[in-house]
Parts: structure tokens; C-alpha cells; sequence
């Protein structure tokens, strides 16, 4: 038997019938640790726990093969993408070139990792995937408790005044980009994966092929500055052809993509984040502010106009109205109203 201190807790380390245990006891004193480390040993000869039979790989060489794995797959692309750069930042840290078993709660808890919440529980949640394997394969008899931070919703919309002041200094792509996920409700990879295919001129629909729920691949209604905002990007990408009567129509498109870029290896536009934190401090926007803010004012005025919530959870793609509530920030002015005309009539 043996105690080991790492951190502020105490952790054993024994064998019985040549099988090694080890694990933390969850407590600074060595005496009290002492205590814990006999019990797991009693309990080992009685019951058994779960034999570690081979030694655990590093963590690096380990998520290697597990990011393979995912990465040829059936998951959405966005899904990879996703484990990819939360691997990105658990990489740069010292957990990357620690053994997997030694991959504690407590450890992970003490890593430093930067940017919002949601940005950090990226990594955590890639981090907890590649442990899981670890117990899959036998490496770790269970997997540590990774504890997630809270993530603050995104309570701002882009409403009328702050769009008209981000289009007055946004450049394009991020105008077209802007107008696209606040009149039809798509989320940004949404609107940078469009192609000419899928747009359905005649009836002003546009389908969506891409998402991880079934939901996800929706038709989704065209406004008429939209439509207008295609037209003039179509005549732009390509030469325009004049029909016998000598009117405008629209002409082939020389590019799959609605957002072509030379840049990205995909072929389409992957981000406008730099354009719009430009645009948003030209318009004197605060940073609360998220271009995500345009996809809520969809849901928003949407239900509003409608009152149909199932109509537009259906072209948010939501299975779950629950979410669509999440993203409707339903106007105050009706109460505020009806409280106004209630105090009007008790002072007559």
C-alpha cells in the first residue's frame, strides 16, 4: 500500500492478486486518506472492482485515435469540427502529455483555458468524449467528473435600429450574411454552406440540406429583399444573358456556393466574426451584441407576427419548441400597454 499526495488530496495506490488499484481518497490528511485506502482494499478482496489491465497511453497519442475515429464517422460535419477544436485547446495544455489514468477531476479542474464559456466547455466536453473511450478500452475503470461551466444565454437581438446601423458600415459578405439569418431565421454555417441548387426561385424557398436532426433539413421561406439580395449576387458571379424579350434573367451560376472563397479549403465562406466585431464598433454597437443576435430577431418577430409557434420552429429547424423558446424574445409593448389603459381608467 501506498499514499500519494497530488494537489490537496491524498491518493492510494495498492495490488490484490496482481491487479493494481489506485484512485484519489478525497482527503488532505493523511491519516483520514489512510482510513479511505484500507476500505478500497477490503473492498477490492470482497467485491472486485474494475481490473486495469494494460497500462493507459498518453493522452495526445490517445485522442489521436479517437479523433480518427470520430472524423470517419457518419457524425455531422459541424459535430467533427467541433471535437476538433476543443482537442485544439486540451492539446496546448499539460493535460496532453499526461497518461490517461492520470487524467483526474482535480487535474482538469486546474488547467487554464481561454475565451467565453461556451468556448471553454468545447473543450471540456471533447475532453469528457476522449475519457470515454478511455473506459470503452479499458484503460480507466471510470471516467473522471469534468465539470462544465455555465454558459450565459444570448439575451440581445439584432432589432431594426441595430441592423440599420450595422448595414450602414458592414462590408459584404457580412451584409448579405446579416440579412440572410434575420429574415430566414439560418444559422451562420447555414447560410456560408447555401448553394445555387437549393434556391428555388419561383416559389422563394430555399432548402437546407445540412444539420444534425432531421429538423435541420428544412424548407425555409424567402423575404422578398433576400430574393432581391440573391439576384444581384447571382448577376455579380456570373455574366448576365438577355432573354428574347429582352429582359433580364438569371443567369447560370459559375460557383456551386452561394459564398464562394478562394481562401477556405471547403470552397465556401467559412466566418464573418472579424467583419461583423468591425461593423458592430463602427455602429457604436456594444459587444453583447452577437451576429447569433439576428437568428434570435427571426423567432422573435416572426412569432410575434404569426403567433404560430409551430410554423416557426419548423423553420428554425427545432424538434423541440423548447428550444424556439430560448430564441423568442417576445415584444414588451403589448403589456406595457394594456398596464397604461388599466391606469387610465382608474384615474376616470
Amino acid at each position: 500500500m501506498s499514499l500519494i499526495k497530488r494537489g490537496k488530496f491524498w491518493h492510494y495506490e495498492f495490488q490484490v492478486n496482481g491487479t493494481r488499484y489506485r484512485g484519489s481518497t478525497r482527503q488532505n490528511t493523511q491519516t483520514r486518506a489512510r482510513q479511505v485506502e484500507v476500505r478500497k482494499m477490503q473492498e477490492a478482496q470482497e467485491n472486485g472492482y474494475f481490473p486495469l489491465p494494460r497500462k493507459a497511453p498518453i493522452l495526445r497519442d490517445f485522442a489521436a485515435a479517437v479523433l480518427k475515429t470520430l472524423n470517419d464517422s457518419s457524425l455531422d460535419p459541424d459535430t467533427k469540427r467541433y471535437y476538433r477544436n476543443g482537442w485544439s485547446r486540451i492539446e496546448a495544455t499539460q493535460l496532453a502529455g499526461m497518461r490517461l489514468d492520470r487524467v483526474t477531476t482535480d487535474a482538469v479542474a486546474a488547467i487554464q483555458l481561454d475565451g467565453s464559456p461556451s468556448w471553454q466547455n468545447q473543450a471540456l466536453r471533447t475532453l469528457s468524449i476522449i475519457l470515454a473511450k478511455g473506459v470503452e478500452h479499458r484503460y480507466l475503470s471510470k471516467k473522471p467528473t469534468i465539470k462544465l461551466l455555465k454558459e450565459t444565454r444570448r439575451e440581445c437581438i439584432i432589432d431594426d435600429n441595430a441592423e440599420a446601423l450595422l448595414l450602414e458600415s458592414a462590408q459584404q459578405p457580412l451584409k448579405d450574411v446579416l440579412i440572410i439569418m434575420r429574415d430566414m431565421g439560418l444559422r451562420p454555417d447555414e447560410v456560408f454552406r447555401m448553394k445555387w441548387e437549393h434556391v428555388h426561385w419561383e416559389k422563394r424557398l430555399y432548402f437546407n440540406p445540412y444539420g444534425k436532426s432531421r429538423k435541420a433539413r428544412r424548407w425555409t421561406p424567402m423575404s422578398q429583399r433576400v430574393f432581391e439580395a440573391l439576384k444581384e449576387k447571382l448577376h455579380q458571379q456570373s455574366a448576365p444573358r438577355v432573354t428574347r424579350r429582352r429582359e433580364p434573367a438569371l443567369p447560370p451560376a459559375p460557383c456551386e456556393w452561394v459564398f464562394p472563397s478562394k481562401k477556405a479549403e471547403s470552397g465556401h465562406l467559412t466566418t464573418v466574426a472579424k467583419q461583423f466585431r468591425e461593423a458592430r464598433r463602427l455602429a457604436g454597437l456594444p459587444e453583447a451584441l452577437k451576429l447569433y443576435g439576428a437568428r434570435h430577431a427571426f423567432a422573435t418577430y416572426a412569432v410575434e407576427a404569426t403567433g404560430n409557434v409551430f410554423a416557426v420552429a419548423d423553420a428554425m429547424g427545432h424538434e423541440d419548441l423548447k428550444t424556439t423558446r430560448i430564441y423568442q424574445h417576445p415584444e414588451l409593448g403589448a403589456i406595457r400597454d394594456a398596464i397604461d389603459q388599466r391606469n387610465n381608467r382608474r384615474v376616470m
